[in-house]
């Protein structure tokens, strides 16, 4: 070690120098590439298992929506006047018109049972949607339509049995809901199950739905080895697993369980390890880039040693570094013989003159931007990127409801927004497109006031891109989007009675006339008598008239039946799901109502 000294000693400057940069060179290449190795592929590992995981989700979730579609099918025929009829009667004009095979193409069903309350099966087929023909039930599935099956269980108006069974030909998706009245009344006289097959045509529409490559198999069934490890890995309380299969692929596991809660299915997402490859890939990249960069400062540094080595230039140096701390750039250096390095001097020395000149010019611009920063009509600022205000005008701390600009700068611009999805979507927002015009959000006062604000903002970023700096002017738009809000609810509203128009009436007679099913009530009525009124007493009399009646008729209907007023003296109703008996008996709660008032 001693030797090693001595010789290291005995080295001239320049290969003293050189030994040193090498050594750290040495040192940051192999630090970089342990530190790099152990976080940055770890960092893709992780963000490949938690896609994988979303796709898992993904497939979950659009299952779950071929159960939600099935569930709005059952409800339209379960909770209909015509089947709670048909689950007692079972009259023949029901299934002659309703069941035929259309019927279960248009609604791609492979099942349809109805078994009424005693248990006993009223109807019940299953459809080949392949051939259009209709066929018998599907062996197996009379077992979990026994009296007592969960699948058969209602305790509730709205309940709702959702499942997969697995039968010998294979997967089912069933529903099963009560069968009660259109107005969704009981007693429950049954139930409906409707089911369809999660065969191989099912699967690729949900692969093409959710754009994954998907794989189902029965629990427990024996198949690849990767399926038969994944079987031992998973379980009821760990319905999901992640796993690589090798250098190229990784794949996830969803178990699915049966109506008993038993696993019963085995769906896997297989995915190609792009993330990884490329992880791998700019690992490789950045030691190469980090080993390149590092010769070529070396290189530099090299040629600045050979320099610093003259006594002239370390005292250049020397001198103007003391001028760059002072800021005194009234200071010269000193100069000295006739060569480049005097050259050097002067003319450091002429642009420490130029640099003074333009400090001056400098400043008359500062105080002069200063002042039309301060004295603008708009809220002025300037933030860092986390929120805290740096700069900003007197009408800008208004607007945020302080009293003085030096309040305002105490604050944080992020902490007035009204929410956390609101602040990271204005920093997402201002990161992807460097600045934002006319960006309209909600602010929250120093005094609890909420205000809208429109505001420019344009980011400043560093060479690497990262935001350093926020600028910004703020308008307070509050009353204005009042104003916009008021014409819009005028536009809608009748502006005496305070109810509906005869526009928004029209709209919701459009709209209601397109259901499928459920019939629309509709009731007219009008005032009498109030021209007579209006040319008699006055028309404010009248429009108090008018006022009473709409109150009136207010008090008759439900919350989500639609009272417009049409005309001068004409009222209009809709009634959504509105038989003939619920519309007669809106009408007796109409002169009810009318003869209280009277």
């Amino acid at each position: 070690m001693i030797l090693m000294i001595k010789l290291f000693d005995n080295l001239s400057l320049r290969m003293k120098n050189l030994f040193v940069l090498i050594l750290a060179l040495t040192m940051a290449v192999i630090t970089s590439y342990v530190i790099s190795e152990k976080y940055l592929l770890k960092g893709y590992v992780e963000i490949e298992e938690e896609l994988v995981l979303k796709n898992i989700a993904r497939l979950n979730d659009a299952l779950s929506g071929e159960l939600l579609t099935l569930q709005r099918i059952n409800s339209d025929w379960a909770a209909w006047d015509d089947t709670y009829t048909f689950i007692e009667d079972v009259n023949k004009r029901y299934i002659k018109t309703n069941l035929v095979t259309d019927t279960y193409k248009s609604l791609n069903l492979n099942v349809m049972v109805f078994i009424n309350s005693s248990g006993k099966i009223v109807y019940g087929h299953g459809y080949d949607l392949e051939n259009l023909k209709l066929t018998d039930l599907p062996a197996g599935l009379d077992r979990y339509l026994t009296p007592g099956s969960p699948l058969l269980k209602h305790e509730s108006l709205i309940s709702t049995v959702k499942t997969i069974v697995l039968l010998p030909e294979g997967p089912m998706l069933l529903v099963s809901q009560p069968i009660i009245t259109s107005e969704k009344q009981g007693p429950i006289r049954g139930s409906l199950v409707v089911g369809r097959y999660l065969d191989a045509v099912e699967i690729k529409r949900l692969a093409d739905l959710t754009h994954l490559s998907l794989t189902l198999q029965v629990y427990g069934e024996q198949g690849s080895s990767d399926f038969n490890e994944a079987y031992s890995l998973l379980s009821v309380d760990k319905p999901t697993l992640v796993r690589v299969l090798n250098q190229s692929s990784i794949a996830g596991y969803s178990l699915i369980t049966d109506i008993n809660g038993k696993p019963s299915l085995v769906f896997r997402v297989l995915m190609p390890r792009d993330i990884y490859n490329q992880g791998k890939l700019s690992h490789r990249c950045f030691v190469t880039i980090i080993i390149i960069t590092g010769f070529v400062l070396l290189f530099i540094s090299l040629l600045l040693s050979e320099k610093m080595i003259l006594l002239r230039l370390t005292n250049l140096i020397k001198s103007v570094i003391k001028i760059g701390q002072t800021k005194d750039f009234s200071a010269r250096v000193p100069v000295a013989g006739g060569d480049e390095l005097s050259t050097l001097a002067g003319e450091i020395n002429t642009m420490l003159t130029g640099l003074e000149q333009s400090r001056g010019k400098i400043k008359e611009s500062e105080e002069h931007f200063r002042g039309l920063f301060n004295e603008a009509l708009t809220g002025n600022y300037i933030s860092a990127p986390d929120g805290k205000i740096l700069l900003c005008n007197l009408t800008f701390a208004q607007i945020l409801g302080f009293k003085a600009v030096e309040d305002a700068l105490k604050s944080n611009l992020l902490l007035f927004f009204t929410g956390d999805e609101e602040r990271q979507n204005f920093l997402k927002l201002l990161n992807e497109r460097k600045k934002l015009e006319f960006y309209e959000t909600n602010l929250q006062c120093i005094d609890g006031e909420r205000i809208i604000i429109l505001q420019n903002v344009i980011g400043k970023f560093d060479h690497s891109g990262k935001l350093v700096e926020i600028h910004g002017y703020i308008f307070d738009i509050t009353e204005r989007k009042t104003m916009e809000e008021q014409l819009k609810y005028l536009s809608f509203h009748d502006p005496l009675t305070g109810l509906y128009n005869r526009a928004y009436f029209e709209e919701e007679m459009r709209r209601l006339g397109s259901g499928r099913f459920s019939p629309v009530g509709v009731i007219v009525c009008d005032v009498d008598g109030l021209k007579l009124i209006n040319d008699s007493i006055g028309h404010s009399k009248g429009d108090d008239l008018l006022i009473a009646a709409a109150n009136a008729i207010g008090k008759a209907f439900r919350a989500n039946d639609m009272i417009a007023r049409i005309g001068g003296d004409e009222f209009a109703i809709l009634i959504p799901d509105g038989d003939v008996t619920t519309v007669e008996n809106a009408c007796q709660r109409v002169k009810k109502q009318i003869s209280i008032y009277n």
